[in-house]
This record gives structure tokens, C-alpha cells and sequence, in this order.
């Protein structure tokens, strides 16, 4: 009798695997085989788009190299010779390596640098549009100042309109119709219209420099190296004070979530959590309100506008006074969990 149930139960699986039987997790045998085979299939076109990138690189950083080492030696010798054309020419050039430099370093990331430049286009188009032609104002009247042998004037054209991008950052970004959703994009713009304007105003001061024509040859050097580290220094500042505040943010919404869902969790013993909150909150508030890039009230611009940040801390004081109320949270967690996901982007522990 247990030799029959063992010769059925060996047809059995005879049969089962001529049929495609299901396996123990309830997929065929063919399914489960198909998977593999699948992921297979996209190794060699994934192992040519990594070598793609690769070579890419390689070249790129071979042509970075040569570039970059002809703008230092075309910045050196219009530094000696005073020579104001040559040497805005040489700072646009070393600012178009810093370009591809950042174009070099997201490597895999190159289509969502495009992708987001594009959305920042179609968001802020009005902005986009003056941008553009106050550059290209500003642009022709350097070069005919320059033609005209105005250097000085020249340098001063290009430090105001350095200027009147930092000062102006507060009124364009309150025209942004979703600050929230659309805070990733304001950062990484701010950040580069910020440096950007450093760059201005350090090419405008060596305008100036150039325009000097009783300047001997050390100082004049001396003088053009000193700027381009200070530039360097700022930006560096600069970036490392956003790094800095979003990853202070992240944290402190994270704060925030577990405090305010830890007093909607209970019903007893609400007094110590419910003050926990408040401070968490107020903590959080004044992180909104400092300024990403600089210190300054007047220069800066904030992570996000000032009515979009009473809003979500009236929204979240609401919550915690009334921890019964089911409207006013689920909106305030959401718009925390965006600018989280938008800060994670620039978070770094070590700033």
C-alpha cells in the first residue's frame, strides 16, 4: 500500500512537470524562469550604457583638462597685460568649465538636470524671459563700453547687474503659484543664479582691475588671484550654508512627524506631548525662515515664501491644539513630507 501512494506520488510529479505545475509560491515553472532570463536580457544593454557613460567621461574630462588649462594661461596674460576683453573672456570660459564640470559629475543624472531645467523653464517662464534679456542687455552694452574703451564703466555694469540679482531674489520667487511642489527646483536655481551672481561681481571687480593701466605686473596678478579665491571661498559658503540648512530641516520635520503623530496616538497624558510639538514647531519655523545662501535679510531668499510658511505652521499649530481634527493635519503632513523630499536632495551630515 505505501509502495502504490509512492509510485502515484512520483507520477504525480512526473506529470506536473510535463504540465507546468504551479511551485510553491504559486508561479509556473515557466514564469519563474522567465524572470531571470528577462533580467538577462537587459544586462548587455545596461553593461553598453555604463560604458557609454564611461568614455563619455573619460572624454569629457580630457577636454575639461585642455580647456581649463588654456583659460588659466589666457587669464594669466590678459592679467599681465591689463587687457579688459581678454580677461572677461577668460572668466566666462572658466565659468562654462564650472559648468560642465557639474554637467561631468551627474553622470547618470545629466537627463534629470534636463528634465528639471525644463520644468523651471515652463515654470517660470516670465522670469526666465526677463533674465534673459536683461543678460543679453547687459551683455552688449559690456562689449561696447569695452569697444569704447570704457573698462571701468564696463565694470560697473556688470557688478550692478550682479547686484540687482541678489538684492531681487525675495520679489521673484513670491511669484512661484506651487512653492512647495516645486521646491527642489527653487533650490537647485537659487544656488545657481546665487554663484552665479558672485561670479558677476567678481568679474566686474576685475574690470576694474584691468581699467587701473599704472598697475605693474605682480599686483596686477597678485590682485586677479586674490579675487578668484575669494570667489571660490564664497561659493563654497555659499553652497555649504543650503547644504547645511536643509539637512537641519530634514531632520527637524522628521521631528515634527513623530511628535505630532505620537499626540494624535493618544488620548491620555497630552500635556508633555502637546508642548514637545509646539517647541518642534516653533523649532521648525525658525529654520523656514532663515535664508538659504547668505545671512543677509536683504540679499537672501528663503526655502520657501512667507505666506506658504504662516500657512503650514498655522496648519500644524491647529493640529496640535486640536489632535481630534482630521482636516487640518493630513494637508500640513503632506506639505512636511514634500519639502522633506525636497531638502533629502541636499542633505549632508558632515556640512
Amino acid at each position: 500500500m505505501a509502495e502504490h501512494q509512492v509510485d502515484k506520488r512520483e507520477r504525480q510529479g512526473s506529470g506536473n512537470k510535463g504540465t507546468g505545475a504551479p511551485d510553491k509560491a504559486g508561479k509556473p515553472p515557466d514564469m519563474a524562469d522567465s524572470a531571470p532570463d528577462k533580467a538577462d536580457r537587459k544586462k548587455p544593454h545596461r553593461r553598453r550604457r555604463a560604458g557609454t557613460e564611461f568614455w563619455l567621461q573619460i572624454v569629457g574630462t580630457a577636454i575639461i583638462a585642455v580647456s581649463a588649462s588654456g583659460a588659466i594661461r589666457d587669464l594669466y596674460g590678459a592679467s599681465r597685460e591689463g587687457n579688459a576683453s581678454d580677461v572677461l573672456t577668460a572668466y566666462i570660459t572658466a565659468f562654462a568649465l564650472l559648468l560642465a564640470i557639474t554637467a561631468l559629475a551627474q553622470g547618470a543624472e545629466s537627463k534629470d538636470v534636463v528634465e528639471q531645467t525644463w520644468l523651471w523653464l515652463k515654470a517660470r517662464g516670465k522670469t526666465a524671459i526677463y533674465s534673459t534679456v536683461s543678460g543679453i542687455i547687459v551683455v552688449v552694452a559690456v562689449w561696447f563700453l569695452i569697444k569704447r574703451h570704457n573698462v571701468a564703466l564696463a565694470g560697473l555694469v556688470v557688478m550692478a547687474a550682479a547686484v540687482v540679482r541678489l538684492v531681487a531674489t525675495q520679489s521673484i520667487f513670491r511669484k512661484w503659484e506651487k512653492p512647495v511642489e516645486q521646491l527642489r527646483l527653487h533650490v537647485a536655481t537659487e544656488v545657481f543664479f546665487h554663484c552665479f551672481a558672485l561670479w558677476g561681481l567678481t568679474a566686474g571687480l576685475l574690470l576694474e582691475v584691468a581699467a587701473t593701466k599704472n598697475l605693474e605686473t605682480a599686483p596686477r596678478i597678485t590682485i586677479t588671484a586674490t579675487l578668484s579665491l575669494a570667489l571660490l571661498v564664497a561659493v563654497n559658503k555659499a553652497t555649504a550654508r543650503t547644504r547645511k540648512l536643509c539637512t537641519a530641516i530634514d531632520g527637524q520635520i522628521s521631528d515634527v512627524l513623530r511628535t505630532v503623530d505620537a499626540l494624535r496616538a493618544k488620548r491620555v497624558g497630552l500635556d508633555e506631548l502637546r508642548r514637545e510639538a509646539f517647541e518642534s514647531v516653533a523649532a521648525l519655523d525658525r529654520m523656514l525662515r532663515t535664508h538659504l545662501n547668505t545671512g543677509y535679510k536683504l540679499t537672501g531668499t528663503g526655502l520657501i515664501p512667507r505666506v506658504t510658511r504662516e500657512e503650514l505652521v498655522r496648519d500644524l499649530r491647529g493640529s496640535i491644539t486640536d489632535s481630534v481634527n482630521e482636516e487640518a493635519w493630513p494637508q500640513a503632513r503632506g506639505s512636511l513630507e514634500l519639502i522633506q523630499i525636497a531638502c533629502s536632495r541636499w542633505t549632508d551630515a558632515m556640512a
